[in-house]
């Protein structure tokens, strides 16, 4: 089983429900993807600094194999592609972590494979 743990860091200038539906737009795909399980769900942070709210998300997503990733990769690049000011980062229970804004499919899961043994 292979155990990552999810944060969105989100900034809007539009209030934060609008970071609220932004992440959760995105959870919600996640939760449609079959072979994974999405836990978890908790906003763990929010600001506001001027007009601009940050809000920080924290999911955790479990699948048997690396191949389930795939998917994962394809909606937070969807979220990207919709909204710039979003940043995801994966964290591994190794400590490690990597933000995948830029990277790849192939560098994603990668990075996945070689962070979960």
């Amino acid at each position: 089983m292979i155990t990552i743990n999810l944060v969105f860091e989100s900034q809007s200038s539009e209030g934060s429900s609008q970071v609220n539906s932004n992440v959760q737009d995105c959870i919600d795909e996640l939760y449609s993807l079959n072979g994974l399980t999405v836990e978890n769900v908790s906003e763990t942070d929010k600001s506001q600094r001027g007009d601009i709210v940050n809000g920080i998300t924290e999911i955790v997503i479990k699948g048997i194999e690396l191949g389930f990733f795939a998917g994962v990769y394809t909606v937070l690049k969807d979220l990207y592609d919709r909204k710039k000011n979003t940043d995801v980062t994966i964290k591994f229970k190794n400590g490690n972590s990597v933000s995948i804004k830029g990277l790849s499919q192939e560098e994603a899961l990668k990075i996945i494979e070689e962070n979960s043994n």
